[in-house]
């Protein structure tokens, strides 16, 4: 096993778990002003 081969695919799982909260918050914002009106 490679060095650091844990530490880069635990980057990538919490980059992608951010990008899945950055969609979702962006989801809510576009969905907004429909929902108020």
């Amino acid at each position: 096993m490679i060095p650091g081969t844990d530490l880069l695919s635990w980057m990538v799982a919490q980059s992608s778990i951010c990008q899945c909260f950055i969609f979702k918050e962006l989801f809510y914002f576009l969905k907004l002003p429909y929902l108020l009106e």
